[in-house]
């Protein structure tokens, strides 16, 4: 795709944001179903917390997708993690490489740092980019409280 551009989250994107939120937290790449109020905190977070960024991908004008990543000091690793929280792109521009480039993107703007990133394993366009990017499956399983 032409004139694709991958640019931090502004204030702009919060209307389109919470629409993707919604589709993707609605969706079954996530276990959770999320809420307007959630979404409402997510871009809040974007805007005044230092430990949350948001990246978006556009063409033309048009947010086709997004990324929330959050950063974090990890013991196992000894050093700084961003957790990739959301990945998302918008139906009608999957399968086009567009995920892809978003990954390389994200990480070239945070180059030495690890990432974690979590993946329902029913998710296998998602598991195979994942895969093909580098990261791979550790032996753990999540627990939430």
């Amino acid at each position: 795709m032409k004139d694709i551009i991958f640019r931090k989250y502004c204030i702009k994107d919060n209307k389109r944001l919470k629409e993707m939120m919604n589709y993707f937290y609605h969706s079954p790449a996530v276990f959770t179903d999320g809420s307007a109020r959630i979404f409402s905190k997510n871009v809040k977070a974007l805007t005044f917390n230092p430990s949350v960024r948001g990246y978006v991908v556009e063409n033309n004008n048009i947010v086709m997708g997004y990324a929330i990543i959050s950063k974090m000091y990890n013991t196992e690793f000894g050093k700084k993690v961003f957790y990739l929280e959301d990945l998302y792109i918008d139906e009608k521009y999957r399968n086009k490489g567009i995920g892809d480039q978003f990954i390389s993107y994200i990480i070239s703007k945070n180059k030495n740092l690890i990432f974690k990133l979590e993946v329902e394993d029913n998710n296998e366009q998602a598991i195979k980019l994942y895969s093909k990017k580098g990261f791979k499956e550790f032996p753990y399983k999540i627990m939430v409280k």
